[in-house]
């Protein structure tokens, strides 16, 4: 019982920081957007004198191009497994729980959405069942306190 009673304040506390991260990720990229957009103004403008108002924009538009394509290939590129597949077995895992396990594995790095969905849900239902669990075991001491109190009151007390 003293387990459940530290949840709460666990959970308060981090409904508070993710609020606060949100809304500090939330400042965060929209100053960082005014800033760019106040930088590729003035690179504009400094470009216009250099190469010509007909070049400027092109060559802003592929020099973000190209830093698209370095991000892109540089951390967002499917890379190859580089695991060796007897990585489980040495881990202690026999081989018919490790191959469900990999297959399991790659069918949520192919399509995260239905897992986080099922994530969400199974949270939901533990802390639905969590809620009926603690109205029933408070509804049970409520009445387990008012026949207790029955019974002390029908009893006289000894002056």
């Amino acid at each position: 019982m003293a387990r459940i009673a530290l949840i709460a304040p666990a959970l308060a506390r981090l409904k508070r920081n993710a609020t606060r991260a949100a809304i500090g990720i939330g400042l965060v990229a929209l100053l960082g957007a005014l800033a760019l957009a106040y930088l590729l103004i003035a690179l504009r403008h400094v470009l216009e004198r250099e190469i010509g108002p007909l070049w400027a924009p092109l060559a802003i538009g592929g020099a973000l191009v190209i830093a698209a394509l370095v991000a892109y290939f540089a951390l967002l590129r499917p890379r190859p497994p580089t695991r060796p597949a007897f990585e489980s077995q040495a881990a202690g895992l026999p081989p018919e729980l490790a191959a469900p396990m990999r297959n399991f594995e790659t069918k949520v790095a192919r399509n995260p959405l239905p897992s986080i969905a099922l994530a969400l849900l199974a949270g939901f239902v533990a802390a639905s069942l969590l809620r009926a669990l603690r109205r029933s075991d408070s509804a049970a001491r409520s009445r387990a306190t008012d026949s207790g109190r029955g019974a002390e009151e029908a009893q006289p007390r000894p002056e």
